[in-house]
Parts: structure tokens; C-alpha cells; sequence
């Protein structure tokens, strides 16, 4: 099974609710504690650029 070439079905539109909104904050503030937390550590992440997996270390975000 190829991860990489999945297809995901679309909602069509998407109506931004303040439930949705608090849900995206929370997202992005986890998203930047696992940034800040493996740049103290000097480690690496896994990012998709163009669609495929990509090693960067964790500073150069």
C-alpha cells in the first residue's frame, strides 16, 4: 500500500464555525510546542514537501 498517493475525498464547503477555529489554534500551538521542543533537543522532523517526506532539523523551520 503506497501512504503517499492517497486520495482524500473533499467536503465540499466548509463553513469556518468558532468550534473550527479553536480546534485549528489548538492544532498549531501543538505543532509549534513539537517544533520548539525538538529544537532544544537539536533533532530532526519529518515534513511533507510536494508531497513527499522530507528530513529538516527542527532550527532551520
Amino acid at each position: 500500500m503506497d501512504l503517499f498517493n492517497v486520495k482524500i475525498p473533499t467536503l465540499g464547503k466548509v463553513t469556518i464555525t468558532p468550534e473550527n477555529e479553536k480546534l485549528q489554534e489548538g492544532m498549531r500551538r501543538a505543532v509549534q510546542h513539537v517544533i520548539e521542543k525538538t529544537k532544544k533537543k537539536d533533532e530532526e522532523l519529518v515534513i511533507a514537501r510536494n508531497g513527499k517526506p522530507v528530513r529538516v532539523k527542527a532550527r532551520d523551520l
